[in-house]
């Protein structure tokens, strides 16, 4: 027995409706339900939510602390759709061995790393 899956990743935001909107609307998250002080998203792969900062997890309240990366089809396509919408990039899109990334940030300060995969030749 050991991990079969990524349950949930979750980013603490103290204003919950601006964090929900940067992720419903921006990008373009769907929302799988809305409880308040935790809206989860509908993503493959697992489980990403929002909570809202309070008293009862104050060992958990840390806005920025990890990272959350979201895999795209098209990382220069999205890139200028999101700059088209004033997102904070951290840096410039750049290649690697395993394919292109970059990191952005929320409205909460919490980075969030986008990555376009090298597509693998086959032949």
């Amino acid at each position: 027995m050991g991990i079969t899956n990524v349950a949930y990743f979750v980013y603490f935001a103290k204003d919950m409706e601006r964090a929900k909107a940067f992720y419903r609307d921006v990008l373009k998250l769907e929302i799988e339900a809305d409880r308040g002080a935790w809206v989860q998203f509908n993503t493959p792969g697992g489980k990403f939510a929002l909570h809202e900062e309070d008293e009862e997890h104050p060992t958990l309240n840390r806005t920025g602390a990890g990272v959350i990366c979201f895999q795209v089809d098209d990382l220069e396509a999205f890139a200028r759709e999101l700059k088209a919408k004033n997102v904070m990039f951290k840096d410039d899109i750049r290649e690697e061995r395993f394919g292109k990334l970059v990191n952005i940030m929320d409205p909460e300060g919490n980075t969030i790393n986008l990555i376009e995969y090298a597509r693998v030749a086959h032949g």
